[in-house]
């Protein structure tokens, strides 16, 4: 099993590039770097229109990953005033401005995998630690209300530009991910990070349903959108966010229960919404996309979650599905997981002996062949990195770790 970890800052290096105040190409760019919201103000002039058109690389990224010899890293349509302000964190206020003034500068569906990777949490963390202050372009992270806003700002620009959601089956371009192995949507990042709201995974899976089945890498592994959800990390159980992070998980794994027909339709819905609301004269970032009541998902679809979990011997997961339905439907899953803990019983038995078979052995030389024991030890360790080490055994596959 892979521990929970966070998924996004061990992946690509175009987001860890020190920019310098003195590589901006603009106005914009300088305030941006400096983080100087409040002279921000003047986006509302002339000249501010000017420097959101120009598409100038307004943060110097270009000329930065040049430098640090990470050309192809970055993209040359990154050079927007959009996605410069996305770059350094600013306040949803600044980047709903920027939006508004030039909104087809939106990179679909990049931006929207860019902000997905971002964990604004565990970003707040880092921004007290040595390492963030060589990082002088990010003084700042989004507070849960801004990054929702945010969220939900790109999925209607989404929406607006799109007439389906066929580039929500992209997955994560090379320029995020590095050379990690990871084939990621929109919607499988939305279900790992464990910041991004359930009604934005909801929207997503309205959005695009044919992502809930489609097949990712997490790491190597192969898996699914639903068990990408039950591996989200957790906070310590001593925090106080920790059971509301731990129903918000389960509530994600739940979105992907329910069958992909759930959400067909829905698309051309929220697609409905927008246009009335700008036919009605309202600001329409203003108003968060819909995300009606779900239903709760049957016994069916329970069952074929489990046996997806199975298949891919993601047992804790069973179990957690299984701790919550003692349906008779489920008796087959029930007694698979039973064989399963059995087996696992038993080699951790193999495993317990192999420990201290070794203690043993370890003890004996110590007390009985004194130096000689060097050399034996040395033939012993070549043994072992040949014959595989029970105490070292891990279920292959398997990213979810025990969820009650």
């Amino acid at each position: 099993m892979l521990a929970p970890q966070s998924l996004f800052h061990r992946t690509g290096q175009g987001d860890e590039a020190t920019v310098q105040v003195s590589d901006a190409n603009s106005h914009l760019g300088q305030l941006l770097l400096e983080a100087d919201w409040e002279e921000l103000n003047y986006l509302s002039t002339d000249e501010g229109q000017r420097d959101v058109d120009a598409n100038n690389d307004p943060l110097g990224l270009a000329t930065q990953a040049k430098k640090d010899g990470r050309h192809a890293k970055l993209p040359s349509g990154k050079g927007t005033a959009f996605f410069a302000s996305l770059f350094v964190r600013a306040p949803f206020d600044v980047i709903a401005k920027i939006y508004a003034m030039a909104p087809s500068q939106v990179d679909h569906p990049e931006d929207l995998m860019y902000v997905l990777s971002v964990i604004p949490s565990e970003e707040k963390v880092r921004l007290g630690s040595e390492q963030a202050k060589k990082v002088p372009y990010r003084t700042r992270t989004w507070t849960a209300d801004e990054y929702y806003r945010l969220l939900d700002l790109l999925l209607q620009s989404f929406i607006k530009e799109h007439e389906n959601g066929s580039k929500l089956l992209h997955v994560m371009p090379e320029w995020m991910v590095g050379e990690t192995d990871l084939l990621m949507t929109p919607l499988a990042v939305a279900a790992y990070n464990p910041d991004v709201p359930a009604n934005i995974l909801q929207n997503l899976c309205a959005l695009q349903p044919m992502a809930m089945e489609k097949e990712c890498r997490f790491f190597g592994h192969k898996t699914i959108p639903i068990v990408v959800a039950a591996a989200s990390p957790l906070p310590p159980p001593s925090s106080a966010n920790f059971d509301a992070a731990k129903r918000l998980r389960w509530e994600k794994v739940t979105l992907l229960t329910l069958h992909k027909g759930w959400y067909h339709g829905y698309f051309d819905k929220q697609r409905e919404v927008l246009k009335e609301a700008v036919a009605a004269g309202k600001h329409d970032i203003e108003h968060p996309l819909e995300a009606p009541p779900r239903p709760e998902p049957t016994i069916g679809q329970i069952k074929k979650a489990c046996d997806e979990a199975m298949e891919l011997k993601e047992w804790e997961l069973v179990r957690e599905f299984l701790r919550k339905n003692a349906a008779e439907e489920l008796e087959q899953a029930r007694e698979a997981l039973a064989r399963h803990d059995e087996t696992a019983g038993a080699e951790e038995e193999k495993r317990q002996y192999a420990r201290e078979q070794k203690k043993a052995r370890d003890e004996w030389m110590h007390n009985n062949m004194g130096l000689v024991m060097y050399p034996v030890n040395a033939f012993l360790d070549v043994v072992s990195a040949v014959v595989p080490d029970l105490t070292k055994h891990d279920e292959e596959g398997a990213i979810v770790g025990p969820m009650s």
